[in-house]
């Protein structure tokens, strides 16, 4: 019995950012709705991400000197918050390690170091566990940013959260603005996401 051979897909030579939100073309208009919370009525529109994410991955650039192939570990459970976050590393050349949130101190401790995370961004639910593992790997406390802010935490011990570090960065006066350059090549393979399989599924 013949079998018809199934032509290949085009694969695009462009990184994740450049194939998301560098496109010649949208289906939609630049204010389209692209993700909705479940429980909450907070949105994202197509340019608002992108504009957060861009605003995440300069930050990172300029606060945190990022480069290219550096980790940036995302620990939390799904959240509306968590995209502009991924793609803002992406911007700025990173490797996104997102994990578990229900791992242990010493689980988490382990994946910080295999990853060699630079950084992490945590889920509020997931501080207290995060900062005990980012303490056991030496990551010092001003690389741990809160999705957003906790109100059980005291001022003393507050971490800042991504909307602080953004906004610390737009008023530094290095501010870097650009992505870096030759990121993706033809035939040339980048990491863009180091995920753990957890043999749970």
């Amino acid at each position: 019995m013949k079998t018809q051979q199934r032509a290949s897909p085009a694969v695009p030579t462009a990184d994740i950012w450049e194939f998301l939100f560098e496109r010649p073309s949208l289906p939609f208009p630049p204010d389209h709705v692209i993700f909705r919370a479940a429980t909450t009525d907070d949105k994202w529109t197509y340019k608002g991400l992108r504009d957060r994410a861009e605003q995440f991955g300069r930050a990172l650039q300029s606060s945190w000197r990022w480069s290219k192939d550096d980790v940036l570990m995302v620990i939390g459970p799904n959240d509306i918050d968590i995209p502009p976050v991924i793609w803002g590393c992406h911007y700025a050349g990173g490797i996104v390690a997102p994990v578990n949130p229900a791992l242990s101190v010493q689980d988490l401790h382990r994946q910080i170091e295999r990853s060699e995370a630079r950084g992490l961004v945590v889920h509020p639910d997931c501080l207290p566990v995060a900062l005990k593992a980012a303490r056991i790997a030496n990551i010092p406390k001003d690389r741990i940013l809160a999705l957003r802010s906790n109100r059980d935490q005291t001022t003393s011990d507050a971490t800042s959260t991504v909307d602080q570090f953004i906004a610390n960065a737009q008023v530094a006066s290095d501010m870097i603005s650009s992505r870096p350059k030759n990121r993706f090549a033809k035939g040339h393979c980048f990491l863009s996401l180091l995920v753990w399989d957890y043999g749970a599924s």
